[in-house]
C-alpha cells in the first residue's frame, strides 16, 4: 500500500509540475510539499489535502489510499437525475394557478 507521500509524488510527477509548483497551486509552504513525499510530515489537515487533491485533480480518498482511482468522476448535472414523486407532487403544487379571465 502507497503512503500519501508516495502518492503525491506519482500525481506530482505524471502532471509535470516541481514542488513549488504543486505547492504555489495549492497555497501551502514547498516543505510542506517536500516533507511530504519525504514521509517526514504525518499530520497534515483535511482541509490542505483538500488542496493538493484539488491542485493534482485528483480526489481527496485517492490521497488517502482510499481509492486506488487516481482520476475524478465528472459529476452528474442535478437536471439529469430524475425527480421522485414527492419532488414532483412538491413542485406542481406550489406552481402558480393561471389567470382567470
Amino acid at each position: 500500500m502507497t503512503t500519501l507521500g508516495e502518492r503525491l509524488l506519482i500525481l506530482r510527477r505524471r502532471r509535470r509540475l516541481t514542488q513549488k509548483e504543486l505547492a504555489q497551486t495549492a497555497g501551502l509552504n514547498t516543505n510542506t510539499v517536500a516533507r511530504l513525499e519525504q514521509g517526514n510530515l504525518h499530520d497534515l489537515g483535511g482541509l490542505s489535502i483538500a488542496k493538493l487533491a484539488q491542485a493534482l485533480h485528483t480526489t481527496t480518498d485517492f490521497l488517502l489510499g482510499l481509492s486506488d482511482k487516481p482520476e475524478r468522476e465528472e459529476a452528474t448535472a442535478p437536471e439529469a437525475t430524475p425527480k421522485s414523486k414527492r419532488q414532483r407532487a412538491r413542485k406542481t403544487a406550489m406552481a402558480p394557478e393561471p389567470a382567470q379571465p
